[in-house]
C-alpha cells in the first residue's frame, strides 16, 4: 500500500513512535489517578478553628416543647386510667339506672366516651382566643407549625371573604 521500502520504514519507526507516546500519556493519566486522594476539608476547618457553637434555639419552639409538657401527664392520666366505680359522678349516674358502654340520654343515643377538658393557658391576657389548632399527641414539632399556620391561614380567608 506505501509506495516504497523507505515510506514503509518511515511508517513503521512513526507508528512506534506514536505507541510509545500513547503508552507514556496512559501511563501519566494513571498516575494522577493514584495521587487523587480524599482530603476532608471540613475535618481540617474543624482542627483550626474548633467546632462550630450550637445554634441558638428557637423560642417558638421551646414554648411549643414547654406547652406539651405540661399536657402530657394530664393526657397520660386521663385515657391510661378509667374513671372508677367510687367516682361521686359514677355513682350518681348508677343510681339514676345508667350502666358502664351506654350513652346518655332517654334512648341511651348520647355521648359514651369521655368528656375531654380543655386549659386555656393562664398566662395569656383578656381576649385572647384559643388557637385554630391544638396539637394532638405525637405529632412532631414541625407538623404542628405547618398546621397552625394553614388554620391561621383559613381563618384569614373566611376572614376576608366575610368582608
Amino acid at each position: 500500500q506505501l509506495g516504497s521500502a523507505e515510506a514503509l520504514t518511515k511508517h513503521a519507526k512513526l507508528s512506534t513512535l506514536h505507541k510509545q507516546n500513547l503508552e507514556a500519556r496512559k501511563k501519566k493519566k494513571s498516575d494522577v489517578k493514584e495521587k487523587i486522594v480524599y482530603r476532608d476539608r471540613a475535618k481540617e476547618r474543624r482542627m483550626k478553628y474548633g467546632d462550630p457553637e450550637e445554634p441558638q434555639p428557637s423560642k417558638l419552639k421551646e414554648k411549643y416543647l414547654k406547652s406539651r409538657e405540661m399536657e402530657m401527664p394530664m393526657a397520660t392520666s386521663s385515657v391510661s386510667e378509667p374513671i372508677g366505680s367510687e367516682n361521686v359522678g359514677n355513682r350518681l349516674l348508677q343510681k339514676m339506672g345508667w350502666t358502664e358502654g351506654q350513652g346518655l340520654g332517654k334512648q341511651n343515643q348520647g355521648r359514651t366516651t369521655i368528656i375531654q377538658a380543655e386549659q386555656h393557658s393562664s398566662t395569656v391576657g383578656l381576649g385572647n382566643k384559643l388557637p385554630g389548632y391544638t396539637a394532638l399527641a405525637g405529632e412532631s414539632y414541625k407538623d404542628c407549625v405547618k398546621k397552625m399556620m394553614y388554620a391561621r391561614y383559613q381563618e384569614l380567608t373566611e376572614k376576608e371573604n366575610s368582608n
